[in-house]
């Protein structure tokens, strides 16, 4: 979480400047108007006391020519003097929230102003610039958005033990976080934020909130892809290089053996000459299985629709059935291979580890998504079973392209896999 302090620099930097700028203005009016108050209502209550306490001594107020007793001036004093502090915080709380509710009009324009921060140069920069900025502009001794993306939090302040506003951040009707504000203080005492503008503010930062969490995606989902991209090329240099490298290697070696041996020994070469006949074909396999693990060949021969038939088209114990529309519209190639693989994967641990007497193969379509199931009516998904790498691999497959995939018991036995994979 970021709690690091710096600089309010950005679109609320000027914003924030005549924010403070307000407060110390408000903060003033509050003193002088909570002043003029209590010298009203000292006034009041001296000349009250005095005549309560007067007429009951019996001092005559209209004769002009008796003095005021020292006594009785004062006797005035002390309700005055004994009320001073109760008296003058009560003032100043009517006075201040009387003047916070006012100021909701001035913070709101402000709030409803916010654009992006410019000088932001990543999302998490971009959180840490609003939450000081916001601090601020509110004059707020404490902000800080949560989230489930750990590095979107950020903090301004130090928190206290004071109770805090908490605002549920929501975009989309979903809830992406939650805005934690404790209440600022004006001479002295605590005040409690308009709801408008906590709303306005809610509104606002929940949009950036957003922006920044799909930046974080985006580069997430290209750290992935880049990663994937250079595994798959790690192995497809292993593959070349210790397998099919090596046997041409060998096979270049043994010709030039048998080549030599020709004039003087033809049966020893000839025989060198049959055991290549049959390494080479491994050397054809071998590239066959590279190249298959690239884009399976099937796929190119008869398509999705042909290479599924095929896929289920095998002796086994396990009876397959295949449903799927007649024709299939031409699907982004890395769906198909999605597609496919997934089915192998399942068609795979069901003849392996399932014992199914039956199961089915279903492939929906519609205009958003394509939708894989594959279920069986073996004794169900075990446990042990349930995080294995074919599993695993099912998942990552599906999630690649930003989909799913639900692994759950069928009713009344067996498993179901399903896969829907974004068009």
């Amino acid at each position: 979480m970021y709690k690091k302090e710096g600089k309010n620099r950005g679109i609320f930097s000027g914003k924030a400047t005549v924010w403070r700028a307000y407060n110390v203005r408000r903060t003033v009016a509050i003193g002088v108007w909570s002043l003029v108050i209590f010298l009203f209502y000292a006034l009041v209550v001296y000349v009250a006391t005095m005549s309560i306490i007067g007429t009951a001594a019996g001092y005559d107020f209209y004769d002009e020519s008796l003095p005021i007793p020292l006594w009785l001036a004062i006797g005035a004093l002390i309700p005055v003097l004994a009320t001073t502090w109760p008296v003058q915080r009560w003032i100043r709380r009517q006075v201040t929230f009387l003047m916070a509710w006012e100021e909701a009009d001035d913070a709101s324009s402000l709030v409803t102003q916010l654009t992006p921060i410019e000088t932001a140069q990543t999302a998490e920069q971009l959180m840490l610039t609003l939450v000081q900025q916001l601090a601020a502009m509110l004059d707020a001794p404490y902000v800080a958005i949560e989230t489930a993306y750990a590095s979107l939090a950020a903090t301004s302040g130090e928190r206290s033990d004071s109770p805090l506003r908490v605002l549920p951040l929501q975009h989309g009707g979903e809830t992406i976080g939650q805005l934690l504000i404790a209440p600022r203080e004006v001479a002295g005492m605590p005040v409690e934020f308009n709801d408008r503008l906590l709303a306005d503010v809610a509104r606002q930062v929940s949009l950036t909130l957003w922006a920044a969490q799909l930046s974080t995606d985006l580069q997430a989902s290209r750290l992935r892809i880049v990663t994937a991209r250079e595994e798959a090329r790690r192995q497809l240099l292993r593959d070349l290089h210790d397998g099919l490298g090596a046997g041409l290697a060998s096979i270049t070696l043994q010709a030039d053996t048998a080549l030599d041996l020709l004039p003087d020994d033809p049966q020893t070469a000839v025989q060198i000459l049959e055991s290549l006949i049959e390494q080479s074909g491994q050397t054809t396999r071998e590239l066959r299985r590279i190249i298959d693990d690239l884009r399976p060949a099937v796929l190119d021969d008869v398509g999705l629709h042909g290479a599924l038939h095929e896929l289920l088209n095998i002796r086994t114990t396990t009876e397959f059935e295949l449903i799927v529309p007649a024709t299939l519209p031409a699907l982004p190639a890395a769906v198909e291979i999605a597609l496919y693989r997934i089915a192998q994967e399942a068609t795979t641990n069901i003849i392996k580890h399932a014992g199914a007497k039956q199961a089915i193969l279903t492939l929906e379509l519609s205009d958003q998504a394509a939708i894989l199931t594959i279920e069986d009516d073996g004794p169900g998904l075990l446990a042990e079973r349930s995080s294995g790498v074919g599993l695993h691999s099912m998942r990552e497959r599906a999630e690649e392209l930003g989909g799913t995939l639900v692994i759950q018991s069928n009713q009344p036995r067996g498993c179901r896999v399903t896969a829907e994979i974004p068009l």
